[in-house]
């Protein structure tokens, strides 16, 4: 009989990709997703089941069916959080704890999927470092403490019987990703292909490393320990440091990689996305993956891959839903 797992979430970005993984590799995939934020149908090819429902809905019986839960499902996106703002935390917590409390009523190991946000907005990181929350209010910023919130539910449930691991993403992009959502390689590359000037958010010099998704859900499904017994809360950043860039950089990158004749313009992201819109205006947000690596997962996807099957998506997105 094959594995099951469940993803909530599983009809987003991260989340369907991770279902293509996982039915590659035999398993049969069950997804749970409130189709608020979904990038693929309920017909997409690698789930065998969808149930439409919030991830706050889940019950034991929804985890005892299957062998495995990952939850994907959460707000995403600095762009798209906005509206959002005062509820982002709750959303979170609320979803996360419903989760662990199912999980561990049927004795289902979970994979809880974090964010590099838990560090801040600038920084590079390593798992042991402290995760600290400004001062002041924002969309963002109520992101970030909801998930350090949850990955605290998380790790302390394991004394509740609770076995599970904690995924913190990098920079995560390729296709499916939402260019409204405030995420800059898809609005770049749509930009580029359009023949638009492609937009550079304040000085432009913010280093980061942008990590395929593909190479996010290898580590998940491939490299995590075997022995759910294990599984005892550790979070573990996967990111590609490899692929280190400034945003300038990166715009020329997306220009040169589709032949687009655009000119490269700075703006201000508050310009663009409203005054509450916040991203880093300046410093690093680089991971410390060396944990990751310590399991034998090395990413395979360089920036130019990444923006190359971005653009391939956008140009042909049909394709790109059973690629």
């Amino acid at each position: 009989m094959k594995p099951r797992v469940l993803i909530t979430g599983g009809l987003g970005f991260m989340g369907s990709h991770l279902a293509d993984r996982f039915n590659k590799l035999g398993w049969s995939v069950v997804a749970m997703d409130n189709m608020s934020a979904n990038v693929v149908s309920v017909t997409h090819p690698t789930f065998e089941h969808v149930l439409i429902a919030d991830a706050r809905h889940i019950v034991p019986k929804h985890a005892a069916s299957v062998d495995l839960v990952v939850h994907a499902a959460s707000p995403v996106g600095a762009a798209a959080i906005l509206p959002a703002q005062g509820t982002i935390a709750g959303e979170v917590v609320h979803s996360t704890q419903r989760v662990v409390d199912a999980c561990i009523v049927a004795g289902t190991p979970l994979v809880n999927i974090s964010t590099s946000e838990v560090y801040g907005i600038t920084g590079q990181a390593c798992e042991g470092d402290p995760c600290t929350v400004p001062a002041r209010y924002s969309a963002r910023l109520e992101y970030q403490a909801g998930k350090i919130a949850a990955e605290q539910v998380v790790g302390s449930s394991v004394a509740r019987g609770l076995q599970a691991v904690q995924i913190r993403p990098w920079n995560m992009a390729g296709p499916r990703e939402a260019e409204a959502k405030g995420f800059v390689v898809p609005r770049m590359v749509s930009q580029a292909l359009a023949g638009e000037p492609i937009t550079v958010f304040e000085g432009g010099e913010q280093e980061r490393a942008f990590t395929g998704v593909w190479d996010v859900c290898r580590f998940i499904t491939d490299f995590l320990p075997d022995d759910y017994s294990d599984w005892r809360g550790q979070p573990y950043n996967v990111g590609n440091e490899d692929n280190r860039t400034t945003i300038n950089e990166l715009a020329g990158m997306v220009k040169e990689v589709t032949g687009s004749q655009s000119s490269i313009v700075h703006t201000s992201g508050k310009r663009v996305f409203g005054s509450r819109y916040e991203e880093a205006s300046a410093g690093t947000k680089l991971p410390d993956a060396a944990l990751a690596r310590g399991l034998g997962w090395k990413p395979e996807n360089t920036l130019r891959h990444i923006i190359a099957r971005t653009a391939a998506e956008q140009l042909a997105p049909e394709e790109a839903l059973t690629a």
